[in-house]
């Protein structure tokens, strides 16, 4: 079978995957190869391979190939900023959301809406003919249509920690994994020098210490608040979910004991959203999801109600609370009063120019519109050849042992027990953001989204050809 080539990478697995095949499924129904999997392990058998269709982050080196690189015409790169819905302001989104005499050498570099494709244009103005409006596939998941998608998962979690609260973290700068032992400064100027080719200023200097300082205290207070919350309300578990990028081992340190209360990231967040009486948040994007698919969004942060370090966008979501006495008298309250959720259709009018997608066409299927309406996509590869020539005795091997030491690296106390607790700790935080991609998962979710769209099951073929990557195609009805 001969195809066009689609390279789906994932940096987070539970942040990515799902909206990941999403696209997947419809570029299948359209023909494609696709090959899913870690970034690295992607990006290191598109070099093999020499070419196809590659949807990522914006920045250059996550690509194959340099821009400017002979080698880089035989790909088709599309490019995004993931989260282009929530950032701190203007300046802070373009600090991350081009690279300086770069970003308009992507083939199209997909914007969330139309705010931020004016704030692109208005900045760089090459962007001019790059720029495309589409939404985000993270939200498509989102939609009524696919609510089933998360249903048996929901259901578990439910069956498992019901009644409970979901209390969802991003302070980052404030807690930061042990792998992570630069200073927030020359993390920041290394950025810089690299994405805008010049040093921070003395304001942004003064920024990003204060940026650490106020994530720093917020962790505090909500510690606080869990504690608080564990006692209050006894009865009903509280899950702490911290960003992926955070350091876990912090929360779970500061809780243990409390009997009611787990630190736990596992699984899409949208499971736990739907499960879950409320959402407990600040300045993040769970705050727009949880909204989206119709739970009690709860604002906490004792700080202020509006920040300089904070993205105002999801704070427009639900409800503020300064105090834990007023979050505890709204957590009471939770279905025997309308202020919990606010109207999913005022709210949507709101969310439009900042999330395109969310009415009208799929993001997914803008997507693959967009690229395949702007020209050449790659060359076309015959399946079979493309997994033989990879495939060969020494990388089976190296996937083997690999697959093996993965299986022991999801046992704390096995890593613990071999290389201390020190090192398991470390190893246990690189882990957080890509643990490991089962066949099994992509097989069911890839059957639920045929399901949803009533088609005849496909004949799927997959085959492992690193750790954590696989390519996939249809073969016929089945």
């Amino acid at each position: 079978m001969i195809s066009r080539i689609l390279y789906l990478p994932i940096e987070t697995i539970a942040r990515e995957l799902d909206a990941n095949l999403l696209i997947a499924h419809e570029a299948l129904k359209r023909g494609y190869i696709i090959v899913l999997g870690e970034k690295r392990e992607v990006q290191r058998y598109a070099r093999e391979l020499g070419g196809g269709v590659y949807i990522y982050k914006h920045w250059e080196a996550l690509f194959p190939y340099r821009f400017g690189d002979e080698r880089r015409k035989h790909f088709f790169y599309a490019g995004s900023h993931q989260e282009g819905v929530v950032y701190i302001d203007d300046t802070f989104f373009l600090r991350r959301g081009i690279e300086q005499n770069k970003t308009h050498l992507l083939d199209v570099y997909f914007a969330r809406g139309k705010a931020q494709e004016a704030l692109l244009k208005r900045a760089y103005p090459l962007l001019e003919s790059v720029v495309e409006v589409t939404g985000s596939p993270s939200f498509d998941i989102l939609r009524d249509q696919y609510r089933t998608i998360f249903q048996e998962r929901c259901e578990l979690l439910s069956r498992t920690w019901s009644p409970f609260i979901l209390v969802n973290t991003n302070f980052t700068a404030g807690n930061k994994t042990p792998h992570e032992v630069e200073d927030v400064l020359v993390e920041r100027e290394k950025s810089s020098v690299k994405n805008l080719g010049r040093s921070l200023t003395e304001n942004e200097k003064s920024f990003f210490l204060g940026l650490a300082t106020y994530k720093e205290r917020l962790f505090q207070e909500y510690v606080a608040m869990v504690r608080a919350l564990s006692v209050r309300f006894s009865d009903t578990n509280i899950i702490v979910r911290p960003h992926p990028s955070e350091n876990h081992l912090n929360w779970r340190r500061e809780l243990h004991g409390l009997k009611n209360v787990r630190v736990i990231y596992s699984g899409n967040v949208i499971d736990w959203i739907l499960a879950s009486k409320a959402v407990i948040h600040t300045g993040c994007t769970t705050g727009i999801e949880a909204w989206a698919v119709g739970k009690p969004v709860l604002r906490y942060n004792p700080l202020g109600k509006s920040s300089e370090y904070e993205s105002e966008l999801p704070n427009k979501f639900g409800r503020y609370f300064a105090t834990i006495p007023e979050l505890e008298v709204a957590i009471k309250n939770i279905g025997a009063d309308n202020k919990s959720t606010d109207s999913f259709v005022m709210q949507g009018d709101f969310l439009k120019p900042y999330m395109d997608s969310v009415s009208g066409e799929l993001a997914t299927v803008r997507e693959l519109d967009s690229i395949e309406r702007r020209g050449d996509i790659g060359p076309k590869l015959v399946y079979e050849d493309i997994v033989r020539n990879y495939r060969t005795f020494v990388r089976s091997l190296r996937i083997i042992i690999k697959r093996l030491a993965y299986a022991l690296f999801r046992h704390p106390s096995i890593t613990r027990f071999l290389l201390g607790r020190h090192e398991a700790a470390l190893r246990a935080s690189r882990l957080q953001k890509f643990p490991y991609l089962s066949r099994r998962y992509i097989s069911r979710m890839l059957r639920k989204f045929e399901m949803i769209d009533s088609m005849k099951p496909r004949g799927l073929r997959f085959v492992r050809i690193d750790v954590n990557t696989y390519i996939m195609t249809v073969t016929d009805t089945v």
